[in-house]
């Protein structure tokens, strides 16, 4: 949805007058559905009202269906009121005042909500595994979290200021709050069957209002699909964030892998990536990418035990190569 600025500030568009409010609304309704506040759209809004118009913009990522608005009050932070609609946008009135915004998509997968009656505690957190207690590394394992979205802020800043008689025009860009560690495991002298385990290291839920990832050091069950029938397997576990981008501590991210051979006897082994992840993060300007590919070589040598070398993955074309080409 495209919204159009009638008259262009600093800030967000207010517009003034009865033709110029008109005007506005036709390009909004031309422009695509949006979420209505039927409780304020009905008749004429009470005294002291000001309209609040607001264009959800996906930065060109794959739209989500739902989407939910929270309008906090900017002197203590509670919630004043929440509304639930599509994820084009949103209209209706509000009274006058200085409000804080959070908006976040509803139809994320393996998450839940909590502390959102205030803009500083709202959190977005993956659910735990039940079907597992912990990885061998002792981290609570928690579910994968996928297509998660929010924003504590618009293009105004992290204040909405709603005159009587005037229409706020914002506009709201929410981004991606998960990663990808793309796992690539190449095998040498040996055949297996599967390859699985977890990922430790990874941050459980994301503070809405900031994007910041609440710190705490959990663990995600992840299992390989086959890319070249027994000796190579990937993977792509989903994160909030992970304990490398923040910690210098060795053994910040660990893989517990268990490899299945064609008997179904297991193999067990921990793997630090946390060299790797560095370094890709550090190829990326110093921030977590949203894709961390890590290429992990097992090789079996004489003694029966598995030698492990980890290296950044490039994982277009053939998955070999430098992660990094020069241009």
């Amino acid at each position: 949805m495209t919204m159009v600025n009638v008259e262009h500030i600093s800030g967000p568009v207010r517009v003034r007058g009865t033709g110029a409010l008109l005007a506005v609304l036709s390009l909004v309704l031309l422009s695509g559905c949006v979420k209505r506040d039927l409780e304020y759209r009905t008749g004429i809004p009470d005294v002291g009202d000001g309209r609040v118009e607001i264009a959800l913009d996906w930065n060109g990522a794959q739209r989500p269906q739902q989407a939910r608005y929270l309008f906090y009050r900017e002197e203590d932070g509670t919630l004043y009121r929440s509304f639930e609609g599509i994820t084009d946008g949103y209209e209706g009135s509000l009274p006058a005042g200085k409000y804080r915004l959070i908006v976040h998509n509803t139809d994320a997968v393996r998450v839940g909500f909590c502390g959102m009656e205030n803009y500083t505690s709202a959190f977005v957190f993956a659910l735990s595994e039940e079907s597992v207690k912990s990885s061998r590394a002792g981290s609570a394992c928690i579910q994968e979290p996928e297509g998660v979205y929010g924003i504590g802020e618009c293009e105004a800043g992290v204040t909405l200021d709603v005159r009587q008689g005037e229409t706020l025009v914002s506009t709201v860009r929410p981004h991606c709050l998960t990663r990808q560690v793309k796992l690539h495991f190449e095998l040498e002298n040996m055949q297996m069957e599967h390859i699985g385990g977890y990922l430790n290291g990874v941050t459980p839920s994301v503070v809405l209002a900031t994007g910041e990832c609440r710190p705490a050091d959990c663990a995600v069950a992840f299992s390989t699909t086959t890319r070249i029938q027994g000796t190579e397997f990937t993977a792509a576990v989903h994160v909030f964030d992970i304990r490398t981008a923040h910690q210098d501590t060795p053994g910040s991210n660990t893989l517990d892998v268990t490899l299945s051979d064609a008997n179904g006897q297991g193999h067990d082994m921990t793997i630090d990536i946390t060299d790797t992840v560095k370094e890709v993060i550090d190829k990326n300007g110093g921030k977590v990418p949203v894709e961390i590919p890590v290429k992990i070589e097992l090789v079996l040598i004489d003694n029966g035990n598995l030698q492990a070398t980890v290296t950044p993955w490039d994982d277009g074309g053939t998955g070999g190569g430098h992660p990094f080409p020069d241009n």
